[in-house]
């Protein structure tokens, strides 16, 4: 059975690898953060359904580790943080155009870098969440006991 360091490891690296995966087309600094991010939102999604029910005995598994709970992670993960991923990604990179343009001397160059930086970070957060709780409930649905549909 998965215990917690499991978990975290499992979503850690599912959460990075889907944020990098999503981050093809951005330059390496953007993907460096996203990635990074992701990992951390990874890690922390990996932990959630045990923090949220925790495992202090055999049976703790109820809603946050049901069947109906990934369903819902998985679908909220699928169109609004999507959404709200595309429009940070257009946010950031209308800063770094505008932060281009005005180079490196511009006073305001560097509070421009901050909110762009900012903003993929958000973005690899995002992404990251909801797929270290997905892989949390994939890992617990291997064991024998598995996940039940609603709760207990």
């Amino acid at each position: 059975m998965p215990n917690a360091k499991v978990h975290a490891a499992i979503g850690t690296g599912s959460g990075g690898l889907v944020a990098f995966l999503c981050s093809d087309n951005l330059s390496p600094e953007a993907r460096l953060a996203i990635t990074l991010s992701g990992a951390f939102g990874g890690y922390l999604g990996g932990r959630a359904p045990d923090i949220l029910e925790p495992a202090i005995h055999a049976w703790h598994r109820s809603f946050f580790h049901s069947a109906v709970a990934g369903a819902g992670v998985f679908q909220t993960a699928n169109v609004p943080i999507r959404e709200w991923v595309q429009n940070l990604l257009a946010k950031s990179a209308a800063r770094r155009q505008r932060r281009l343009e005005l180079g490196a001397d511009h006073p305001d160059h560097a509070t421009l870098w901050l909110q762009e930086f900012g903003l993929y970070l958000l973005c690899g957060f995002l992404i990251g969440l909801p797929v270290g709780y997905l892989s949390h409930l994939i890992a617990d649905a291997g064991t024998d006991r598995g996940l039940p549909f609603v709760g207990r």
